[in-house]
């Protein structure tokens, strides 16, 4: 099993003995997030055949990706931290490298900088302990720790209330020996106290971002663990015997006990299992460019596979705090379903989101109080959704509450009609989908041409097709079906153990192949105890090696994968020289300028047993089950449509547009001059008409 816990729906996908898959869903409880982890299986219990003790005790693996880490940092609702840091440096997380009031900001923000702010401080100064200690660049000590000035500044901040403490020193990456220090005097007299070090978490050059990404780490620890306590304890007394797993948002997954001390690496989660998922599909379907867009209920998040791989960065931005914390690469905006749609009283322009209606009260049409217009509701009155059928009728919408709410925010205020109003916020939210995808394709030097659309999410086949047409992308693939619709859960559920380490370590050419290996020895002597910690046999562990290089004098790098140890140098330079002319365009790279490797990543995986992506069998041509009116954009009008039964679209079919494959998760638009088919193993596959198969 595998869950993901989103703004608005919990998703479960259920993976049995025989390979078949089933998808279920439930509103997502953000008052207490475990209860719908529960919520869900209950739904998925209710379907299948057996007893409830039969259900529980049969789980054989289940993982769950979560956003309590991330709801945490954005609601300012985390743990009384402390900081215990170098003398002369409590401003430095203050400082933010002077780009705190941009960082992970939309460029339409960045460039009014009149509006932008820095962050509310997590730590408020009084907080904030400097320690008369000083470890060099090298790692040597050039002032030592005293032992009665750190039980000082513990005290001062047990005094103070505080339910964790953060400590972060200068160059403790290369010798953490100070910060060890100060844990373990914590723990010897406060052990109820959590502690979260700089060095634990990053070994790599940079004070900041390693401050921060301590600091955060002890700010959502309490909830985290105590979450993830919650659910494990419950599917426990459930009878589950299985340990719990965590989805991380590298794109592997970890344990609990892990997962509680570096819960940091929990926060992107979700949206990692569905580029994870991505990948596998999308091999056995034969792409290795692609583009994962998820469609929520709150963002739209977008990442690249180039190549057959996905991208990971070491940093990640929250809250415009830049920390590190390897993660996939995924860009997000605040352009999901339930997205809310305003007219501004001075501008009197139509505007979607970043604002959500979320789970509850939701969209209008959920009936649930809500009383602005959303992008679903929007769906629902253009025809692209059926009221009677979302989630299989066990959650009819309310049209009339749709209308109403569009007609008195949107359509009353402009002047134009409920429709009128509906198909702007549908243009809207297509065009901002499109602009991000441009963002992390072009502006990366990537065309989208190359890229085949993987498109999934609760409303993700909905839009896809329309954003798409402006991209000019190779096609449209919604991966399994219905599957789609909880993709990121079947993302958590078949994903491998995984864990980054790296180390900040500089060295020019020409490279000495002794002194690369020598490094790598190191992270795979951490690796393996780490993997051995998990349970992970050694027959199951896979070892990658990456570099990070750049021209000496650049400030940024390239990640060059490291297949074989044995290399030279020169195989080091070509395989560098060949990434910067891909990002950068043809004669980019120079012969004669030197470089130098500026860090060391490892991606240590445990391999877990899951069930091949496997070909289909080839069904009948499917029959429409009714015909409705439906907008679309490109005949500029409601036009009558057929309507299938998703399920009954088997390997082999063929649709033309305008048509649309409802499910009881998702629905799937064709739009007109387009066309649908599936693929061995059950993608959908949409193409414009015409173009090549």
């Amino acid at each position: 099993m595998g869950v993901d816990t989103g703004g608005t729906f919990c998703d479960l996908v259920v993976i049995d003995a025989q390979g078949q898959t089933s998808v279920h869903k439930s509103p997502s409880t953000p008052h207490d997030n475990a209860q719908g982890v529960f919520d869900v299986l209950r739904v998925a219990e209710g379907v299948r055949s057996g007893s409830a003790g039969t259900f529980y005790s049969n789980i054989e693996s289940f993982s769950l990706g979560t956003t309590i880490a991330t709801n945490t940092v954005v609601t300012h609702t985390g743990a009384k931290v402390g900081l215990i840091t170098t003398m002369g440096h409590a401003d430095m997380i203050s400082i933010m490298r002077v780009n705190g009031r941009v960082a992970g900001r939309p460029l339409s923000e960045i460039q009014n900088y009149s509006i932008t702010s820095k962050p509310a401080p997590i730590i408020p100064k009084s907080r904030i302990v400097e320690l008369n200690e000083r470890i060099d660049y090298a790692g040597d000590v050039v002032i030592p720790l005293k032992d009665d000035e750190a039980l000082a500044a513990i005290a001062r901040l047990v005094e103070a209330g505080v339910e964790s403490i953060a400590v972060s020193l200068l160059w403790s990456f290369v010798n953490p020996a100070h910060e060890q220090r100060i844990e373990a005097l914590i723990k010897e007299r406060h052990p109820a106290i959590f502690v979260s070090l700089g060095s634990s978490l990053s070994r790599r050059l940079g004070e900041y971002e390693r401050t921060e990404a301590a600091v955060i780490n002890g700010y959502v620890a309490i909830e985290v663990k105590k979450y993830l306590q919650k659910v494990s304890g419950g599917l426990a007394s459930s009878g589950v015997t299985t340990p719990m797993l965590v989805m991380h948002s590298a794109g592997g997954v970890g344990t609990e006990a892990n997962s509680s001390k570096r819960p940091i690496t929990t926060l992107f989660s979700g949206p990692a299992g569905g580029v994870v998922a991505s990948r596998r599909v999308c091999e056995a379907a034969g792409y290795r460019n692609v583009v994962c867009a998820d469609v929520g209920g709150t963002t739209f998040d977008v990442g690249l596979i180039v190549d057959g791989r996905p991208l990971i960065r070491s940093t990640s931005i929250i809250d415009q705090r830049v920390l590190y914390c390897p993660t996939i690469d995924i860009v997000s905006i605040g352009a999901g379903g339930g997205s809310i749609a305003f007219v501004d009283p001075v501008t009197r322009r139509l505007s979607v989101g970043p604002q959500s209606a979320g789970a509850f009260p939701g969209p209008a049409c959920y009936g649930r109080g809500g009383a602005y217009p959303t992008v679903t509701d929007a769906n629902l009155v253009l025809g692209y959704m059926d009221p009677v059928s979302f989630l299989g009728g066990r959650f009819p919408l309310d049209r009339a509450a749709a209308e109403t709410a569009l007609a008195t925010h949107v359509a009353g205020p402009l002047g134009i009609s409920v429709e009128d109003a509906a198909i702007g916020i549908f243009s809207i939210v297509n065009a901002k989908m499109a602009d991000l995808v441009r963002k992390v394709t072009v502006e990366r030097g990537h065309d989208p041409r190359d890229f085949v659309l993987c498109a999934y999410g609760g409303l993700g086949p909905l839009h896809a097709p329309f954003y798409a047409s402006d991209l000019d992308a190779m096609a449209v693939l919604i991966p399994l079906g219905e599957i789609s619709s909880a993709f990121s859960a079947y993302g958590v559920a078949m994903a491998d153990v995984l864990h980054v380490h790296e180390r900040s370590i500089t060295l020019r050419e020409p490279f000495v192949q002794a002194d690369i290996r020598a490094v790598f020895d190191e992270l795979v002597d951490e690796a393996h105890a780490q993997l051995q910690s998990d349970g992970i046999a050694a027959r199951d562990r896979q070892m990658r090696h990456f570099v990070e290089v750049r021209y000496v004098g650049q400030l940024n790098d390239l990640v060059v994968e490291i297949p074989d140890l044995a290399i030279g140098g020169g195989e080091i330079r070509g395989m560098f020289e060949q990434l910067y002319v891909e990002a950068f365009g043809p004669g980019a790279a120079w012969d004669n300028a030197p470089i130098e490797i500026v860090g060391f990543r490892l991606e240590a995986i445990g391999l877990r047993n899951k069930y091949a992506v496997g070909d289909q069998p080839v069904g009948p041509a499917p029959a429409p089950i009714a015909s409705r009116e439906v907008y679309w954009p490109q005949s500029g009008a409601y036009v009558a449509t057929a309507i299938y039964r998703g399920g009954e679209v088997l390997t082999g079919a063929r649709i033309e547009g305008p048509a649309i494959l409802e499910y009881s998760t998702t629905t799937i638009t064709v739009p007109p001059r387009w066309n649908c088919g599936v693929d061995r193993v059950g993608n959908l596959i949409l193409k414009k008409s015409g173009s090549a198969s």
